[in-house]
């Protein structure tokens, strides 16, 4: 089971860069140097004195007064409707688990769990002293026979942390049963390539890390020396696993699949195989699933030596009490508020209640989920988008039988895909809720004794004994995968679904009150871009029924991929700021799916009479509108998603209907000639 992470690990906040400051003139700011755009995104590039033009920047032109009303407060490292949705959820998150009466033993289990993350009491009364049993469990290891027992006869979940991450997800192979994924541990800088030449993001990081983990170990009882020699410690060991790695956004390997003989050859000593089966309970495994891989566990049988013990010792006590400093007091965690801040540029925010609620989503997903949509969500709007989602559907029939590049034998096999997508729109129908229920989790409240730790101990083993079991069953394609309380869309090859949570149907994203401008421009385009995923270049390796085979021609899977590296060479053309350039091969899938979902709520707004193309263009642009900082806007060089003015920009000048509605000519900065526009349906 993968160690649940610090909160400064947990969406956005993985990245950062040093150098840059907020707050600056544009004639000082580097963000006003890119090329076609400024990166208005970025805080303190848009002032008052900033020129516009419709036709040279939409996102800068339609966004500037949004941005100038509006301004990061203390703690936050952005903000727009995209970001609001998680605050949004939040939020109402803290306001239920404070003040709503649960209606079953679930909604209870949600409640008791929020009551003990805000009982700073009994949390500062007990501070890290279970944290220390464990750590001084490990520190009486002296040698590496002794260590081995430890990683096999400790349970997964009491340890202080493993050498490896695991995961069971469907099979790319047999999408019918799942596969148990291992990874390569944790890394402090963030990536493998820090480890051979120190970035500034890779200072930043270290500076945030060996801060948080001198203080962490100092009030373990650990002197600043000893301290500052683990961290050490752990960075040694890491630099000796770090060739294993393969940098942020690197391919899958080929030889991903490792028989159970071939792991334990390469891994060595390490016992590998005793710890998954006795220690984490998978039992008849065949093969692994190594997604970069035999390097990775190669190199951990070459490094697991002897020699290397108080090396592996002090990586475990380093990683291990900074994963899982934040249940214990209130100096932990203000400790890692301040890492958040020192990797995020920002000013540190103290205010606990909103983090405890998205924490809670993540250990108690289903019975939050329960919960919030109860209170949260209706029948009505899951009726009303869901006659969105089948009027998208067919949309793209008429657009996949327009596609000149796909044979008639393709089209009608896309299509049936096509109908078949399975819907998950907000939440479970009313009869499902308890295939999801945590039967038998018993965590004891504050009021009965019970402390955070005991309890978040409590739901990891209850959580590995449910994934174990899910391991040796067959894929119930039926079920939800991903619960209401996600802040995301999604699009799952595997299983051909698509779900369209609660959390991300609401605020600005959509109400029950939109106008038809509104809601195809938000909500609307975000169903049709999850669907457009079906028929993206890693889509399209997957059949009607989710299966991995290759159901186009070889000539018509060329041209989808030389269309794709059209708009990855366009992207890569893009300067964020001076000659920092987006990335194109990392950004591409995404583009294509926005570039997809355009056409199709393009193709229906024609169809609706009087449509308001200024409005929909113009609130398109402020879904995506945002302001981040400085340090933030470098996540966009590793993420799939180009900044949002980029991703305004990038895909509106690509349609005839934009390009004629505002008159933008050879010239004009939003511009693109007819030869360079990439159309892929």
């Amino acid at each position: 089971m993968k160690r649940f992470l610090p909160l400064f690990l947990v969406f956005f906040l993985i990245v950062s860069c040093a150098g840059f400051q907020g707050n600056r003139q544009p004639d000082e700011n580097p963000f006003a140097t890119g090329k076609p755009w400024i990166c208005s995104s970025v805080d303190g590039v848009v002032t008052e004195s900033t020129p516009t033009n419709i036709k040279d920047d939409f996102a800068l032109y339609t966004g500037k007064d949004w941005i100038l009303e509006n301004s990061l407060k203390e703690g936050e490292f952005a903000i727009g409707p995209m970001f609001d949705i998680t605050y949004l959820r939040d939020n109402d998150l803290v306001q239920i688990l404070s003040t709503a009466a649960p209606e079953n033993d679930q909604e209870k289990l949600a409640l008791d769990l929020f009551e003990l993350m805000c009982d700073w009491d009994k949390r500062n009364e007990i501070g890290v002293a279970p944290l220390k049993a464990i750590v001084d469990q490990v520190e009486q290891i002296d040698s590496l026979e002794k260590l081995s027992e430890y990683f096999i006869n400790t349970p997964f979940t009491r340890q202080l942390l493993t050498l490896f991450c695991t995961e069971v997800t469907i099979s790319d192979e047999d999408n019918t049963k799942y596969d148990l994924y291992i990874d390569f541990p944790y890394l402090t800088l963030g990536d493998s390539s820090e480890y051979s030449e120190l970035s500034d993001l890779g200072k930043v990081y270290d500076k945030a890390f060996s801060t948080l983990s001198r203080k962490l170990l100092m009030k373990l009882g650990y002197t600043e020396e000893e301290a500052e020699e683990k961290y050490a410690n752990c960075q040694a060991f890491e630099r000796l696993i770090a060739p294993s790695v393969l940098p942020r956004g690197s391919a899958y390997a080929d030889d991903y699949i490792i028989t159970k003989d071939q792991i334990t050859t390469l891994c060595g000593d390490y016992p590998v195989m005793q710890i998954l089966e006795k220690s984490a309970g998978f039992s008849d495994l065949e093969y692994i699933v190594c997604v970069y891989g035999k390097a990775f566990p190669a190199k951990l049988g070459e490094i697991y030596t002897e020699k290397n013990l108080q090396l592996i010792k002090d990586y475990l006590i380093v990683q291990g009490s900074m994963g899982d400093s934040l249940y214990f007091d209130r100096d932990c965690y203000n400790w890692n508020i301040e890492s958040t801040a020192m990797l995020n540029g920002g000013e540190p925010d103290y205010s606990y209640e909103p983090v405890f609620a998205s924490f809670i989503t993540n250990h108690l997903a289903w019975p939050v989920s329960r919960l919030y949509c109860r209170l949260k969500s209706s029948k009505q709007d899951k009726e009303r988008i869901s006659e969105l989602v089948e009027k998208i559907q067919k949309t793209y029939e008429e657009i996949i039988n327009e596609a000149s590049f796909l044979s008639s034998d393709t089209k009608q096999k896309a299509i049936e895909k096509l109908r078949l997508i399975d819907k998950k729109i907000l939440f479970p129908n009313d009869n499902e809720w308890d295939l999801y229920a945590r039967n038998g989790l018993q965590i004891k409240s504050s009021e009965d004794g019970g402390s955070l730790y005991e309890a978040i101990s409590t739901i990891r083993e209850y959580e590995i004994g449910l994934t174990n079991q899910k391991f040796k069953s067959e894929v119930d394609r039926s079920l939800w995968i991903i619960e209401p309380t996600t802040d995301n869309c999604y699009y799952i090859p595997g299983m051909n679904s698509i779900y369209i949570t609660a959390c991300f149907a609401q605020g600005e994203m959509y109400n029950s009150s939109m106008s038809d401008e509104e809601l195809l421009s938000s909500l609307g385009m975000c169903i049709a871009h999850e669907i457009s995923h079906a028929f993206d270049p890693i889509g399209a390796q997957y059949d009607k029924d989710g299966n991995h085979s290759q159901w186009w021609t070889q000539e018509e899977v060329d041209e989808l991929n030389r269309m794709n590296e059209r708009i990855a060479d366009y992207l890569s053309s893009i300067t964020i700021w001076g000659d920092v350039h987006l990335n194109g091969d990392i950004a591409s899938g995404e583009e294509c799916a926005d570039m997809g979902a355009m056409k199709c709520i393009l193709r229906i707004a024609s169809k609706i009479k009087d449509f308001d193309y200024d409005a929909f263009f113009k609130y398109f642009a402020h879904k995506w509108s945002s302001i981040v900082t400085p340090e933030l806007i470098m996540f966009y060089l590793s993420d799939p998603h180009v900044p949002g003015y980029a991703r305004i920009n990038t895909i509106l000048q690509q349609f005839d209907e934009f390009l004629d509605f505002y008159d933008i000519n050879p010239g004009d900065g939003m511009y693109l000639a007819p030869e360079d526009r990439i159309k892929i349906w």
